[in-house]
């Protein structure tokens, strides 16, 4: 079986599968219902590529996406660039109730072969009735916003990545400089 799509057959992974599912990944029984706010998250990132380094050519279904430097090899950069990321978690049901917060990463749209999105994190939290928690995620951007193309590379492709949390989205626009 393939891990990615592969004539008709949708891959074997959350990551790249867009058919029903009976149960979204990290369905589970609780008593009380949760509500999630994303309360602070960075709107855009900038790299300045060193003067050697060179940008990577990506594939994209449609031609006039293409960008002047469309990605970079993380191997080839330093990568010290931190996403934060905070999550307020309201517990809107009766009862105290635990979650698991998950985060997900979704690339830039476009891109052949990339995953639909990808999880990066995730926290499990206790919320008592009516209350709400916050809670804090760090992501490495090299680590959190990467693909691997077909070649085996592991690239960051620029372009508005988006961050999921439950049925929030937050774009993140990554740009090279050089």
């Amino acid at each position: 079986m393939p891990l990615r799509p592969v004539d008709g057959y949708p891959g074997r992974t959350y990551k790249f599968y867009d058919g029903p599912t009976v149960y979204p990944f990290g369905y589970g029984i609780s008593y009380t219902n949760f509500r999630y706010e994303v309360t602070s998250s960075p709107e855009s990132l900038r790299f300045t590529l060193k003067p050697y380094q060179h940008c990577y050519s990506q594939n994209y279904m449609n031609k006039d996406q293409d960008s002047p430097c469309p990605a970079i090899i993380i191997e080839h950069s330093e990568c010290v660039h931190f996403i934060h990321v905070e999550v307020t978690v309201h517990n809107v049901g009766m009862r105290d109730g635990n979650d698991v917060v998950m985060v997900y990463s979704a690339p830039p749209s476009g891109i052949v072969a990339a995953p639909i999105k990808q999880l990066i994190g995730f926290q499990r939290v206790h919320v008592a009735a009516g209350q709400n928690v916050k809670v804090k995620f760090s992501f490495n951007a090299c680590d959190s916003f990467n693909i691997i193309d077909a070649a085996a590379y592991n690239l960051l492709p620029a372009g508005t990545h988006k961050i999921l949390v439950a049925d929030e989205t937050v774009p993140l626009e990554v740009n090279f400089n050089y």
